[in-house]
């Protein structure tokens, strides 16, 4: 099997450890509570918290098949000088079911470490041989980082081929000091898609707290880089902020990535909200980033974006929905756009680009402050659907045989702005 440095780095660990079921193994580098290698039909019932000062898996399975996980707390802490990477559940090529209500916890510090990683749950699978997880309802994953800087984490590290169920009321929170926080990540090449199921009442979060200069301070609710095939059902909840203090630093939000040949499909009741903050740096939030892909929401949706710099600063972004390159957006019923900059920055509530697509089904309110609807380069948006409520706050443009198509045909509709046309 291939991988590339980081997962290999990850799988010299797993094969170094010592197989022990049971117990607690510690060694110089590293400390775990269950490795399995090419087991098959086995149960852990037992908790862990596993703790160390560089390194920790507290539950790993390679090439496992048919694992019954129904452990309650699973904790997993490195604290230390020289504090690398901690693990709750790592999984490679492996087939596991997590009973419902476990909770994994993963915590990473140092004062003088850089590039810290923490997952709570780490899958490795391949085509020919994938990951198939199953985490059962009311699964609760907390993953943070402190101290360092340039550090990477993740809730659900996703790479390759898997198929990952996430159970009805699950939770995954992700917080890092300073670096990229994932609640779920899907990375791999464009040619390997995952199937990722989500239920219903699941919340996803991602927080930066204190961005560094230098580092790129992303933070992602929903981050499929890679061409997912998602579909979440009703009353998701996804909530992503980057926030620095250090002049000249990035802070970055994409609550939602949806990239590169990517399909999510959302149920009803969605709300999605992102928020950036900083000073002088370059300061982006984005609610919802479709590229090269499809992205669809049931009735209800509910999508907002903040972004604020200094005074002065003028790099600043709140755009709430950005479709772009051959992509499809497409939003059910009664759905509520909103963003908001600085008094420097822009916003704009969808921007619509490249011969992309966005569809408005039913009833809506978009409000942009300084964009409502924005469409260029082909791009066409419609919001067409009869006897509906539309409100429409902030200028709505189009260049480039961009279209916008909207009909206003209820006494309750309203556009509060300009239609531009290019410069006209």
């Amino acid at each position: 099997m291939m991988f590339k440095k980081g997962c290999l780095e990850k799988a010299v660990v797993l094969g170094l450890v010592l197989a022990c079921p049971y117990n607690a193994v510690y060694a110089a580098d590293y400390a775990a509570g269950v490795n399995w290698n090419s087991e098959n039909n086995r149960t852990i019932d037992d908790n862990y918290d596993i703790s160390h000062g560089k390194s920790v898996i507290a539950i790993s399975l390679g090439r496992c098949t048919d694992i019954v996980i129904n452990s309650k707390e699973v904790n997993a802490t490195v604290i230390g000088d020289d504090a690398n990477i901690v693990q709750g559940l790592s999984s490679i090529c492996s087939d596991v079911t997590v009973a419902d209500g476990i909770k994994i916890t993963s915590f990473i510090q140092s004062d003088t470490s850089a590039g810290l990683r923490a997952f709570g749950v780490d899958l490795i699978g391949t085509n020919a041989d994938p990951n198939k997880l199953v985490l059962g309802k009311n699964t609760v994953i907390n993953v943070e980082a402190l101290g360092g800087s340039y550090n990477n984490v993740y809730g659900i590290y996703n790479y390759e081929k898997n198929d990952i169920t996430l159970g009805d009321g699950s939770s995954v929170v992700v917080k890092n000091n300073s670096g990229n926080a994932d609640a779920i990540l899907h990375d791999g090449s464009n040619s390997v898609n995952s199937n990722v199921t989500i239920g219903d009442n699941v919340s996803l979060k991602a927080d930066i707290t204190n961005g560094q200069a230098g580092a790129k301070n992303h933070a992602s609710g929903l981050n499929n880089q890679k061409g997912d095939v998602v579909n979440a059902g009703d009353s998701l909840y996804i909530e992503a902020t980057s926030i620095t203090q250090a002049d000249g630093a990035r802070a970055r939000v994409d609550a939602v990535n949806n990239l590169y040949g990517a399909e999510t499909a959302i149920g009803d009741d969605l709300v999605i909200a992102a928020k950036a903050k900083g000073t002088t740096g370059e300061i982006k939030s984005y609610a919802v980033y479709n590229y090269q892909s499809e992205f669809k929401t049931g009735a209800n949706a509910v999508i907002t974006t903040s972004a604020a710099g200094n005074v002065d600063n003028s790099n600043v972004n709140a755009w709430a929905v950005i479709n772009q390159d051959n992509s499809q957006t497409t939003f059910g019923d009664n759905v509520k756009i909103q963003a908001r900059a600085s008094e420097s920055g822009l916003s704009v509530a969808v921007l619509n680009q490249t011969d992309s697509i966005v569809d408005f089904e039913g009833s809506l309110y978009v409000d942009g402050e300084g964009f409502s609807l924005y469409s260029t380069g082909g791009a066409v948006t419609n919001a067409l659907a009869a006897g509906k409520d539309k409100i429409l706050i902030g200028d709505m443009y189009s260049n480039s045989d961009g279209q916008i198509n909207v009909l206003l045909d209820t006494a309750d509709s309203l556009f509060e702005g300009a239609a531009l046309i290019g410069t006209a």
